[in-house]
């Protein structure tokens, strides 16, 4: 696959056939990002920097500054390890999604594709984690809100969701752009597309069954905000 071309120590997981589907669309959707060519790219919830690398190794794309950022001290860590030390354009920076350390307006691509917005308040990154939160839609529009108010007038904000986590979530982010626009005046187009493949799943220590995967991929484009 086109995305394991990179050299970079990334999550294993990610080189399995099974989560091809997945890997490809990102590429193909960053790929179309990168067209706008982004001076500014902000990777939220970057874990050990694959999206970032995506980027610079398999894209070929070197923007002005590329900032890898996670709460998680250990993710950081990996992100550093990855990063090589004639690439003074990437910044590793620890922020919180909910509360980025960002001027606003500062950047002109914003992406989490890890489902960051959905597991932003779990004990740890994956589906075994405990919800520290009760509500998940409602981090998850924090979330958003955060990154369009970081994300340059003109600029993208590409993001993944699973649907497992958040199965409200079209109806959460059509209520909440629906809202700005008629308070703040803030409009975007949006593009939520749903790709499913199989794959599979540990079930209580028995053997791993097969079933459908889901995730939906957003992209929002910011037509016009009040700075």
């Amino acid at each position: 696959m086109k995305y394991y071309l990179s050299s970079r120590n990334i999550n294993p997981k990610f080189r399995q056939n099974e989560y091809a589907p997945q890997v490809d669309y990102e590429v193909e959707m960053l790929r179309t990002a990168l067209k706008r060519m982004p001076s500014t790219i902000l990777d939220i919830g970057s874990y050990d920097g694959r999206i970032g690398f995506v980027i610079t190794d398999i894209l070929n794309y070197k923007p002005k500054k590329l900032y890898l950022t996670d709460f998680n001290p250990e993710f950081l860590k990996r992100c550093r390890e990855n990063k090589r030390k004639d690439e003074t354009f990437i910044k590793i920076k620890k922020t919180d999604a909910k509360k980025l350390n960002f001027d606003s307006s500062s950047i002109d691509l914003i992406t989490a594709l890890g489902d960051t917005f959905c597991v932003i308040d779990r004990e740890d990154y994956n589906a075994s984690g405990k919800k520290n939160n009760n509500n998940a839609t409602e981090v998850f529009i924090k979330c958003v809100r955060e990154a369009l108010r970081v994300l340059s007038i003109s600029g993208e904000l590409i993001f993944s969701v699973d649907p497992e986590y958040i199965p409200d979530h079209k109806d959460a982010l059509t209520d909440f752009l629906d809202r700005s626009s008629s308070e703040e005046g803030f409009s975007a187009t949006v593009k939520d597309v749903q790709i499913e493949w199989h794959g599979t799943a540990l079930s209580s220590g028995l053997p791993d069954v097969e079933r459908i995967k889901k995730r939906n991929f957003i992209s929002l484009k910011i037509l016009k905000k009040n700075e």
